[in-house]
């Protein structure tokens, strides 16, 4: 009983360390680039994440070799931690590696997590909105294309500042969690 009291104070520690480490990479200023451009990537914690959630991934594949003869129960438990385990690592890797925004006084281009490339000018964004449990700021152009900026990009208030330059809206419409 200890143990798992410990273990569980010592997982929500590191979470909330996490947490608070990619609360303060937001805010970090992030610098113009030769062309004039400012390059927002994901903060290093969200590959930090995903390889503990691939090490408990890995965790959990090797008990049907330790417990051969575990129960129904304790195999639907396995299969439904290494669905969210291996999710997370899929989900945190891809978001990672592959999501970034470039954006100046004049355009935004969106790299998907997916891989998705989407390029846009800011007079052409006619319409925004922010999922708080997603923490995506979703832009849409009046042709309908759309793009997802996360808030968790590295610099994110800076592109907040630009966002409320050049649209109609401001961070707080939206309740985007904002420290500038």
């Amino acid at each position: 009983m200890t143990s798992s009291v410990v273990l569980t104070l010592l997982v929500t520690l590191a979470g909330a360390a996490i947490i608070t480490l990619m609360a303060k990479a937001t805010n970090k200023e992030v610098p113009v680039n030769e062309n004039g451009q400012i390059l927002l990537r994901m903060h290093w914690a969200y590959k930090l994440t995903a390889i503990v959630c691939f090490l408990f991934t890995a965790a959990f594949l090797v008990i049907p070799f330790i417990d051969p003869a575990g129960s129904a129960p304790s195999y639907i438990a396995l299969v439904f931690m290494l669905l969210m385990f291996g999710g997370f690592t899929i989900l945190c890797w891809l978001f990672y590696k592959k999501h970034y925004v470039l954006f100046d006084d004049t355009s935004i281009e969106v790299h998907s997590a997916l891989g998705k490339t989407t390029t846009m000018r800011w007079d052409e964004i006619n319409d925004a909105s922010f999922n708080l449990n997603s923490g995506l700021l979703t832009l849409t152009t009046k042709s309908g294309q759309k793009a997802g900026v996360h808030h968790h990009l590295a610099g994110f208030p800076k592109f907040l500042d630009y966002f409320e330059r050049k649209t109609r809206w401001s961070a707080w419409q939206f309740k985007i969690p904002d420290k500038r």
